[in-house]
């Protein structure tokens, strides 16, 4: 018996001329195995939940679907995702945050953030609601809470009606349209959730000097900043809500107990409400955990080009304006407390 025979009793097992062994097993699928896309006809392997070809989605096969990875990447902002929410009374254990880390490809340490402030806050957005389904499934456990919120529920880009005032009446608050006056009245006990937050926006000015070989040089900077206290008020019917923003309301509804400073009746205004709507849930504490929120919702920042601008007698030089604003951010927040109340 040579060598090879004696390092391989197995005699079914073939081997090339230099002692490599033969694979024997089929590589790949078989043809009965692939799936056919419904659009294009085209064949696909039985493990991929889009077609190779046209890019439509597939019906996977039970006996494959453990084969699948979800799909992680970042979505753009002005594509429709879905969310992943989880929340947890209690923080869970190192290996069990890098796990959750490594299903959403994120850091441990954005996963603890999150779940750290007892909240129900998103750690991921992906592309379908079969990656969403997955996940959801691989990270709950008997101490975390997880949901699943469409970015087309969270409505984002689309601003609450915003207030011009509200008047208290027996058993109900009239609401005042900012815009057309029209009024909308409902009773107390439709109220169902209050939202206190800050608008953030920034906004600096640049005017530049172009050199060569593409070098600049800075010749002038202004920067302006804006922050205005908002209070969402929602009904249990009305996912969109109303807004009341600090510049343009009349606080009359206060009585007596209005102030002079704008700041100091928003604080009053609030305090009120939650009096009277005392089933409504208040939520006051995004401030706190809008740090939390900037690896999947991040605040919208742009970089847009004014041209060329007269920058002196017969000079004209290059200005650009970059500017950050948290309002599409706190939406989404807002709009997500009352998914959850």
């Amino acid at each position: 018996m040579n060598r090879m025979s004696q390092d391989n009793p197995d005699k079914s097992i073939e081997f090339l001329g230099d002692g490599t062994p033969v694979r024997s097993e089929a590589v790949g699928f078989a043809s009965g195995q692939m799936t056919a896309c419904t659009a294009c006809v085209r064949q696909n392997p039985p493990d991929r939940e889009n077609c190779l070809y046209c890019g439509r989605s597939l019906e996977v096969p039970p006996e494959y679907a453990d084969r699948i990875k979800s799909n992680v990447r970042r979505l753009e902002d002005w594509e429709n995702g879905f969310n992943i929410i989880v929340g947890s009374e209690t923080l869970p254990p190192q290996s069990e945050l890098t796990r959750i880390a490594e299903l959403v490809g994120a850091a441990p340490a954005d996963i603890e953030v999150a779940i750290s402030t007892k909240q129900d806050l998103p750690i991921a957005r992906v592309e379908s609601r079969r990656d969403a389904d997955k996940l959801a499934a691989a990270i709950a456990g008997s101490d975390i809470r997880v949901s699943i919120i469409a970015d087309t529920d969270l409505l984002a880009d689309r601003l609450p009606t915003r207030l011009r005032a509200i008047e208290f009446g027996d058993g109900e608050i009239t609401f005042i349209d900012f815009n057309r006056s029209a009024r909308t009245t409902l009773a107390k006990a439709d109220i169902k959730l209050l939202v206190t937050g800050t608008v953030n926006e920034n906004k600096t000015d640049r005017l530049e000097k172009k050199g060569r070989r593409g070098s600049t040089k800075l010749l002038d900077e202004s920067e302006t900043s804006s922050d205005e206290s908002v209070l969402d008020i929602y009904s249990c019917l009305d996912p969109l809500g109303f807004r009341i923003m600090l510049t343009g309301f009349d606080f009359s509804c206060l009585g007596q107990d209005r102030g002079l400073l704008a700041t100091e009746n928003m604080r009053l205004l609030v305090t009120v409400l939650h009096d009277v709507v005392s089933d409504a849930r208040l939520i006051s504490d995004y401030a706190a955990v809008r740090h939390a929120l900037s690896p999947v919702w991040d605040i919208d920042r742009r970089q847009d080009s004014k041209g060329m601008q007269r920058s002196g007698f017969a000079k004209q030089d290059f200005a650009n304006t970059a500017s950050s604003s948290n309002l599409r951010q706190f939406n989404r927040y807002s709009r997500l407390q009352w998914h959850l109340v």
